[in-house]
């Protein structure tokens, strides 16, 4: 079986981030419903997995698509964040953890309030690349983690995740694999 490996600048090509969209705070849940003049919340979160799953988290860059016409949604970046650039819900958004790198397997990047202001059947809300990249990791979502070596190591192109909305139940695996039991099994 022959593999390829890409690493551009540092970077590495693999998904082994995953930054999803989630109804609860813990990234247990990307299901729900919503009636027309209500709210739902919703949570912007990074998986961290895969080989620098274990790095703290210090940045990420993405976009959410699939907001039906005539909903709305306000976003309020974690308060750990130094900086926060644009929109998730618009062009894309950039956020940066440098003075207070997150932590954890489920880190929050954005919470979201949705409103509904129509009935709408089978919402997928999904997270895409920023419409305008800014980092040379290809058009993908991103996570930068600090693996205290060399700045902008552990870049990376992140898997995206839906989230569905008035329509069918969703499962979320958020405990990732130990990256040595992945490798094993490609021995």
């Amino acid at each position: 079986m022959a593999s390829v490996a890409m690493v551009t600048l540092g970077t590495n090509a693999a998904p082994n981030d995953t930054i999803g969209l989630f109804f609860e705070p813990d990234c247990s849940k990307c299901s729900t419903t919503l009636a027309p003049g209500a709210e739902t919340t919703l949570y912007i979160n990074a998986i961290r997995g895969g080989p620098f799953g274990n790095y703290p988290l210090i940045g990420a860059e993405l976009r959410v698509i699939g907001l039906p016409a005539g909903w709305s949604a306000a976003c309020t970046p974690n308060p750990a964040s130094l900086i926060d650039l644009g929109n998730p819900f618009g062009d894309g958004a950039d956020i940066a953890f440098d003075s207070a790198p997150q932590t954890g397997s489920c880190v929050n990047l954005y919470t979201c309030e949705i409103s509904a202001t129509t009935s709408v059947q089978d919402v997928y809300l999904e997270v895409v690349a920023h419409a305008t990249p800014g980092w040379p990791v290809g058009a993908c979502p991103v996570v930068i983690c600090d693996s205290g070596r060399q700045p902008f190591e552990c870049m990376s192109c992140a898997q995206g995740m839906r989230a569905i909305i008035n329509g069918p139940d969703c499962s979320v695996g958020v405990k990732p694999s130990p990256w040595s039991r992945i490798k094993s099994w490609y021995r």
